[in-house]
């Protein structure tokens, strides 16, 4: 599976511009089961595109690291992920590799249009907010979910029934200071109008496992966070669940130009998420 990766570095893109587009391609040619994919990167000939993982050493460094970190949630270890430039396979039985050259019987290419935002951005632009790019994606966006959560060994349930339910906070969730929030006087308001009716829970997921950020989201009833990459957990809420999540109200940009517009970062994929 040849592709091209965004800012693997950022859990945001890793998963929804990365393995989404590549677990609905292997849908699509009912590739999922019974085959264990090889993941290759391309990588583009002299200095890297911008923001992408190529960029710099910086960015290649995050993005090897999330890479390895990631994975897991598509079923897959670091061999299954090789490049254009770092050629990375395991046979079955642990043999020596007698090339560089793999010969496949099936493979599938062609990611673009199958991304969380297709030739949208991730709403920093008016443009964003004028077509909805995942409309009747919802049962789909579900499946991947699940496909990702059993990955991990975390149970496909639906949310608690009975109090006490559990209420996340995902603090400090972003590079950028404007969206790292505690929120203490919401936790406070909370606390004083339900009582014991709810669990309120505060995390800073960067800092969790891979299984423990899924545990967490699958336990809870309702997720709060800032928008942009480190909401992409939310995406491991179980069924009847409710996110809420905090956007910059005049962080939109276009042509590298503050237009003083809301940037509700990734809102189509998770309008059609619930």
């Amino acid at each position: 599976v040849p592709f091209h990766s965004l800012l693997a570095k950022n859990p945001g893109h890793l998963v929804w511009d990365d393995f989404l587009p590549i677990y609905t391609l292997l849908r699509i040619f009912n590739l999922l089961e019974n085959y264990q994919p090889l993941l290759t990167r391309y990588i583009l000939e002299g200095k890297g595109m911008w923001a992408t993982c190529d960029m710099n050493a910086v960015n290649r460094k995050g993005c090897d690291y999330m890479y390895s970190k990631f994975l897991p949630l598509m079923g897959l270890h670091e061999d299954n992920l090789t490049t254009t430039n770092d050629f990375r396979f395991r046979t079955n039985n642990n043999a020596a590799n007698k090339s560089n050259l793999v010969c496949a019987a099936q493979g599938a290419a062609g990611l673009g249009m199958l991304t969380d935002h297709g030739m949208k951005l991730h709403g920093w632009n008016r443009k964003d907010y004028e077509t909805m790019h995942n409309y009747g994606r919802g049962a789909m966006l579900y499946e991947f979910r699940n496909f990702m959560a059993s990955n991990v060994g975390v149970p496909i349930r639906k949310v608690k029934s009975e109090p006490p339910y559990i209420v996340t906070f995902s603090e400090m969730s972003s590079e950028s200071t404007e969206r790292n929030i505690k929120y203490p006087l919401l936790k406070k308001a909370l606390t004083t109008a339900f009582g014991d009716s709810l669990t309120l829970r505060s995390v800073k997921l960067k800092s969790k496992t891979l299984e423990e950020q899924v545990q967490i989201a699958a336990e809870s009833a309702i997720f709060v966070s800032a928008c942009g990459g480190g909401a992409v957990t939310a995406h491991f809420l179980p069924q009847g669940a409710s996110l809420i999540l905090f956007y910059k109200e005049h962080g939109g940009i276009e042509d590298n130009r503050h237009t003083g517009l809301p940037a509700r970062l990734d809102w189509d994929i998770f309008n059609n998420m619930g």
